[in-house]
């Protein structure tokens, strides 16, 4: 045979063994046909095949009992079956790997296995239990017996059994043979020497039985045995093995030598039952624990010897064993740990998975009906003892007993109750025909029995509508319970009504709908120990009662409807109010918000009030009949109140009385003593101004809350509205209307605060003209406090007025009036004729408003220049708050309080908010610029005043109860947009002013010159560039100049021409220097004027300059430094220069104008005298610049008048007077006063020439700012220590006489040096209108007025320089304006400020005084109010 015919032989020969090993049966199923567990289940577990895993227990019986089964389930069911890859030893592990667990309390999961046969139950029966009790779905199900149980006991061998038998008859398979009183059993056993010690554990080792605590306590219990057992130090026991190896019965304890080795195997399985067998029936054993299962088995084969074991099990079999009767097990006594009977016989049962119920039933079933007999059982264990292996003996069995297993197979199509035929396909069948096999029946059906011709199975059927069946296996269905429904056949869970419908039998299959509404809802209150109750939506109703609305909603008139705010509707279907909301019983959700007094709407019930309320008016707003207000309840009227209302309206007339007595008696009372209270009347103005302001927003919609809100409610008692508010105490007198109500408070109780200044004023009156004294209580007085009364509540006043016009907005979107919460706002009925009433009654405060403006800003000015002292006086309450000129602030607070007082009225609390906050911060400017109050600490206290509302308001910003988004977003964005707009405005103005800067410069010249010596000669200069045309413009400091910052920013992109006044000290101006380098730096064309005293820098000079001017080195934050100064100072030799000469005269400046414009203008020459001539002193140019600056300026104001055009007087050469004839005009003279004037040759000649003219009108300027007006005693010394002393053509006493009498007449001050061209206008117009109207009084006559105050002040009781006219101006507390000081008038009294009265002589002025005021007019009132209202800054203000 060749070598391929022999492999091919060989490998037919292996496939054919491997074949057989793994196949039993001829006609078995193919592995192709066989089925994995889930494959056709009707459950949704796992997705992928699985084959039936069965658990093997470690011992022969379970692997040949596995091994049997592994067979018949693969090749006769046709299932895939696999053995686990490793043994299980413990019961309670193979219980786990059923339910797919690794722990009892299942935390964790392992892959499950299916079967397991041959499972010593009673090992682990608690352990069982308990695993079912806390995992029923996981654990395992128990299908019955084996057919065999277990049995574990004392063995004896067959060998030794037959011996003593044979021997003495003796039957050591019985346990009374043992008995050494009777018997001597000893002789057919072996001894201890024959065992090896180190075969077995040593007694104490851990783990082991013999060390049991609670079994060696069971021991000593129940035989008393204290020898047999070691006490430990905790109180508990253990064996005491005296080799440390065994345990010695009581019987041979005495002498070892006698014991039978006893063998026990593992931890010493019942090892304690052994020894009390052992102690009562009086075995001499000497127990041993194997060290090993190996040893054990030795030691068993090799000795002779009593061991354990256990049936069935192959390894002893051999040995033909006998187990020892004892006494019949006693459940009882082996459960109290009594072990003298026999063991139990094990449980053997077979396991199962839950997936084996409902994925493979046949499985089930054949596993059910299958059982062993113990000999059959025996007979397999002994064939494979005898060396076949476990597949052929099992097999041949199989083969051999196909009569006994095939009673174990169950028929296809006989199912069981919970399954039901099923067809090829995998879905349930009906009836046998076309069935295949038994399914679990699914979830949504039933079993139902089915009887045929076959006999009887079950099928599943679907359940029908109304019912139920969620598990798998049924053989019923359950009816719907109430509540849910089933709408359709083969349903596994009913359905629970949906919310707003209910079912309300069992069994149905349609729930039953509310309403036909869309807000219902089924609902059930819920106890959670609250004191409200809790409503939650349920489903699944099983009655009508359970139908309610919807959270959020209340049943009204048969419909659900939406709850607003204030209100609350929990799902019971009924509203409840929160507290301060209304609403009435007959209109539950039409709810109102109590302003005002929330209290008296406790919330509750619809139509529920405080007590003492009327439930019929809106918001509780009114009081039952016979009852008035008390907080937020109402109390019934007593006498009290009407005593209290007698006592308040008693009270007001008093007060208001005696305010209008104080303020009389005050207004007569000296200057000192009113100015004394002045300040302090002030602050209480704020106070109240304050409180009235806290009352406006209180009308805002903001939750102010305590402790603020305890304040506003004290600053209510300050302010009119607590005293309004009283006026629903007449309630108790009469039940008024809203419409007398508000009549009332807006014009009777106002009214009645005039009753008692108005009765005050005439018994006072009375009195007076008993006494004879009437005249000096006029009825401006009571005008007076009347103003003055309106002017302080003029925002209660106001507000109250306008009460028809400001509604509260509810929640139900109607409005009520906040001062009648009871009358509804829609301009109807009630609130329509408020409205007219209050239309006609806001006439008032308009009126009030117009009069004010038209006294401050039309009348007064009048009245001032006419010196009205009665109307200024009568009006005072309007202006004597604020200095002199800022009268216009009384006009723009009432405007500003108009404004404050109509804010409420805008509907969105946001905006009234910024407009308030708007209209205060524009006060707070206005008054930090201006400082318009009287007295600084007043300003200082308003502005505070001003800050804190500010804070108040930013702050109730963050409690606005009506937030309107869309109106604050719009209020919002239109501020950013305003921001955005000037940002980019200002950044467009600044590039378009840069671009053309480039092509068009503002200014044509700058003119930089030192203001000490060259600021007027730069007025006259920039004059005069000006007159030759308008594109001439010249940059000049104080006329253009408003922001230091941008001085540089001028001279770079500003000016065309770059003009340098070279005086003396130029360079060292640290600020023209700085112009000049910026001029370099920036290429702008450059002219020096070289005036006497300039000399160009040198080296030195250039060197030594940060010396010279050390606060240089400032410019570095302009981005220069001493280097480039240094630069620019060699450049100045470089420009253009045009020297000044020292004599001044209009042809020199002719010619730097002409050079400076590139134009030719030619002096005219002229010989016209005039008869204005302007003195100036003609050794300073300053003075001579200002000459003709002043007669520049006074040229235009002089035409059309008898006056010609003023001419300068500045040139030696010139003379006053020429000849006779000029001895009979009338000239005018303007005495320019400045430094060292009244010294010069020339002013003395001048004036000394003035003095023999008839009708010369001499009138002294003020021109310089150090210029000092010397009193008559310094005039004298001045001229006697002066250089004019010792010249022969100066008569210095003459001279002196001259100047007492021209510094009689008020100086004006005109500073060109420090005033901007607008203000030397109004001066020179101030200085023109005397002249125009001929009122200055003439030189001749003033020399007569000096003669005359010299002889009187050398006259007895006059002391020499005293004033006798008692015109000085009293001392007071009040702040002056500018040149109010009565040293800058030069001597004379503010009363000569008033325009045409400025140089008449004292008497005549006098006498017209006197006559425009009262006789009774004390002197020093005058004065005060001459001082108050004739002060230089009002009168130039007109």
């Amino acid at each position: 045979m060749s070598n391929s015919s022999l492999w091919a032989l060989a490998i037919f020969a292996g496939l054919w063994s491997f074949s057989r090993a793994n196949s039993c049966l001829r006609d078995r199923i193919p592995e192709s046909q066989r089925h994995y567990l889930f494959e056709n289940s009707s459950l949704k577990g796992e997705s992928t095949p699985t084959p039936i895993r069965l658990v093997v227990y470690d011992w022969a019986s379970a692997d040949v009992a596995s091994t049997l089964v592994e067979i018949l389930i693969g090749e006769v069911l046709g299932y895939h079956v696999v053995q686990d890859a490793t043994k299980t030893v413990s019961i309670f592990d193979g219980i786990l790997k059923l339910a797919g667990c690794t722990s009892a309390d299942c935390s964790q999961s392992q892959v499950n296995s299916h079967v397991a046969v041959e499972t010593w139950l009673a090992e682990a029966i608690t352990l069982f239990q308990n695993f079912q009790e806390s995992n029923a779905a996981k654990a395992p199900e128990d299908l019955g017996s084996m057919g065999y149980n277990g049995d574990h006991n004392l063995f004896v061998k067959g060998s030794i059994r037959d011996i003593a038998y044979q021997d003495s008859g003796l039957a050591l398979d019985f346990y009374k043979s043992f008995n050494t009183t009777f018997h001597k059993p000893q002789k057919y056993f072996g001894h201890l020497e024959d065992l090896d010690p180190e075969d077995f554990f040593l007694c104490d080792a851990d783990g082991l039985e013999f060390s049991n605590a609670l079994r060696m306590s069971d021991y000593i219990r129940w035989t008393g045995d204290l020898g047999g057992v070691t006490q430990l130090p905790g109180g508990t026991y253990m064996a005491r093995c005296p080799n440390g190896r065994f345990w010695l019965a009581p019987s041979c304890r005495h002498n070892s030598s006698e014991c039978i080795p006893l063998l026990a195997a593992g931890n010493g399985w019942i090892v304690d039952a052994m020894m009390q067998w052992s102690t009562v029936y009086g075995f001499p054993v000497a127990i041993g624990i194997a060290a090993s299962w190996d040893i054990f088995v030795s030691n068993v084969m090799n000795t002779r010897s009593l061991f354990y074991w256990w049936m069935p099990d192959a390894t002893f079999l051999q040995l033909d064993p006998s187990y020892i009767v004892l006494p019949p097990h006693s459940p009882i006594e082996w459960s109290q740990g009594n072990l003298r009977t026999a063991g139990s016989q094990n449980y053997i049962t077979k396991l199962v998975s839950p997936e084996v119920r409902a994925s493979a039933p046949s499985v089930r079933l054949f596993l059910q009906n299958m059982k062993l007999e113990l000999g059959e059982i025996k007979q397999l264990l002994l064939e494979v003892a005898n060396g076949r292996s476990t597949f052929d003996t099992v097999c041949n069995w199989v083969i051999a007993n196909t009569g006994r297993w095939r009673q174990w197979i169950p028929v296809e199509t006989n199912c069981e109750p919970g399954f039901g035929l099923q067809a090829a396909d995998g879905s349930p069948a009906s009836a046998r025909d076309g069935a295949t096999g038994c399914l679990l029946c699914p979830a949504g059906s039933f079993s139902e029995r089915l009887v045929d011709d076959f006999g009887e199975t079950y099928r599943c059927v679907p359940c029908p509508a109304g019912s139920h069946q969620n598990i798998p296996g049924k053989s019923d269905c359950l009816l719907c319970n109430p509540g849910y429904i089933a709408p359709e056949p083969g349903l596994e869970l009913c359905t629970a009504c949906e919310f707003g419908t209910y079912a309300t039998s069992t069994g149905m299959m349609m729930c039953e709908t509310c309403s036909n509404g869309t807000m219902w809802t089924t609902s059930r209150v819920v106890d959670r120990g609250l004191e409200v109750e809790t409503w939650i939506e349920i489903e699944g109703a099983y009655s009508p009662s359970f139908c309610h609305c919807m959270q959020g909603y209340h049943l009204h008139r048969g419909e659900c409807e939406l709850c607003i705010e204030g209100s609350k509707c929990p799902g019971s279907s009924k509203l409840e109010l929160l507290p301060g909301f209304f609403s009435f019983a007959e209109e539950p959700g039409e709810i109102f918000e109590c302003f005002g007094s929330k209290e008296r709407c406790p919330g509750g019930m619809p139509g529920t009030c405080a007590s003492g309320r009327d439930p019929e008016s809106v918001a509780c707003g009114a009081c039952l009949g016979g009852m008035r207000p008390d907080g937020g309840t109402c109390v019934a009227c007593s006498s009290t109140d009407y005593v209290l209302l007698v006592v308040l309206c008693t009270l007001i007339v008093v007060c208001t009385g005696g305010v209008h007595i104080f303020l009389v008696v005050t207004d007569q009372a000296s200057a000192n003593q009113r100015s004394s209270l002045f300040t302090a009347a002030l602050s209480l103005g704020h106070l109240i101004t304050c409180a009235q302001l806290f009352s406006i927003m209180q009308q805002l919609q903001i939750n102010w809350a305590d402790p603020f809100q305890v304040l506003l409610d004290i600053f209510s008692f300050i302010s009119l509205d607590a005293i309004l508010s009283s006026v629903d105490a007449i309630n108790c007198v009469a039940r008024v209307t809203p419409e007398v109500e508000y009549l009332i408070g807006s014009l009777i109780v106002p009214l009645f605060f005039t009753i008692g200044p108005i009765l005050a004023h005439f018994n006072v009156v009375y009195m007076m003209r008993r006494a004879g004294k009437a005249k000096s209580f006029g009825l401006h007085l009571l005008w007076k406090t009347l103003g003055l009364f309106s002017l302080i509540f003029f925002i209660s006043l106001c507000s109250s007025f306008l009460e028809p016009f400001r509604c509260n907005r509810h929640p139900s979107g109607l409005r009520t009036l906040q001062s009648s919460h009871s009358v509804l706002c829609g301009f109807t009925g009630t609130h329509f004729i408020l409205c007219l009433i209050g239309g006609l009654v806001c006439l008032l405060p308009i009126t009030y408003l117009a009069l004010s403006c038209w006294i401050i800003l039309v009348e007064l000015p009048k009245r001032v220049r006419v010196a009205d002292i009665a109307f200024i006086r009568a009006c005072s309450f309007l202006v004597m708050r604020f200095h002199p000129g800022k009268e216009v602030f009384t006009v723009l607070f009432l405007i500003r309080n108009v404004l404050i007082v109509l804010a409420p009225l805008i509907p969105s609390s946001s905006a009234s908010l910024f407009l308030m906050a708007m209209l205060l911060a524009t006060s707070f400017g206005l008054i930090a610029y201006y400082k318009p109050w009287r007295s600084l600490l007043s300003t200082q206290v308003d502005m505070l005043t001003h800050l804190a509302l500010l804070l108040i308001l930013q702050m109730g910003a963050l409690a606005v109860v009506d937030v309107q988004e869309h109106v604050t977003m719009i209020v919002c964005t239109a501020c950013a947009s305003f921001m955005i707009i000037a940002i980019v405005s200002a950044a467009a103005q600044s590039a378009a002013r840069h671009i053309l800067s480039k092509l068009h410069k503002q200014f044509h010249f700058f003119l930089c010159h030192h203001k000490a010596s060259t600021a007027c000669w730069a007025r006259l200069l920039k004059m005069e560039l000006r007159s030759r045309g308008s594109s001439f413009t010249a940059f000049l400091d104080s006329d253009n100049l408003t922001d230091l910052t941008q001085l540089f920013s001028y001279v770079s992109h500003d000016v065309k021409t770059f003009v340098v006044l070279g005086s003396s000290q130029i360079l060292t101006r640290k600020w023209c220097l700085g112009e000049m380098v910026i001029a370099r730096l920036e290429k702008v064309d450059t002219v020096l004027l070289t005036f006497p005293g300039f000399e160009l820098p040198d080296e030195q000079f250039m060197k030594l300059y940060h010396k010279l001017v050390p606060d240089i080195g400032d410019f570095a934050s302009y981005g220069f430094g001493i280097a480039e100064v240094r630069e620019t100072l060699h450049w100045l030799s470089s420009v253009k220069q045009i020297p000044v000469n020292s004599d001044f005269t209009e042809g020199s400046l002719t010619y730097i104008i002409n050079q400076l414009t590139n134009t030719f203008v030619s002096l005219p020459a002229t010989t016209c005298r005039t008869d204005m001539n302007i003195l100036a002193d003609p050794e300073n140019m300053e003075a001579i610049s200002t000459a003709h600056v002043l007669a520049k300026l006074m040229a235009p104001l002089m035409m059309g008048s008898h006056i010609s055009l003023p001419t300068v007087i500045a040139n030696p050469k010139q003379k006053l007077v020429a000849g006779l004839a000029d001895t009979q005009s009338s000239p005018h003279l303007i005495v320019l006063c400045t430094d060292q004037c009244l010294v010069s040759y020339y002013y003395a000649s001048w004036l000394l020439q003035a003095r023999h003219l008839r009708s010369c009108f001499a009138v002294p300027v003020v021109a310089d700012d150090i210029f000092e007006i010397p009193s008559p005693v310094k005039i004298g010394k001045l001229v006697q220590s002066s250089r004019l002393q010792g010249l022969e053509t100066i008569d210095t006493q003459a001279y002196a006489h001259v100047l007492k009498s021209i510094f009689l007449e008020i100086a004006l001050p005109f500073l060109p040096a420090q005033s901007s061209e607008e203000d030397l206008m109004v001066k020179a117009n101030q200085l023109a209108l005397p002249l125009r109207s001929g009122t200055v009084t003439t030189l001749n006559n003033r020399l007569v007025m000096v003669d005359q105050q010299q002889y009187l002040s050398e006259s007895p009781g006059n002391s020499p320089g005293k004033p006798h006219h008692g015109l000085e101006p009293e001392n007071d507390d009040f702040e002056l304006g500018d040149n109010e000081s009565y040293t800058a008038l030069g001597g004379v009294s503010s009363v000569a400020l008033t325009p045409g009265r400025q140089s008449r002589p004292e008497s005549e002025a006098m006498s017209e005084w006197k006559t425009a005021v009262p006789p009774d007019t004390k002197e020093a009132e005058f004065q005060m109010y001459a001082k108050m209202y004739f002060s230089p800054t009002v009168t130039a203000k007109f």
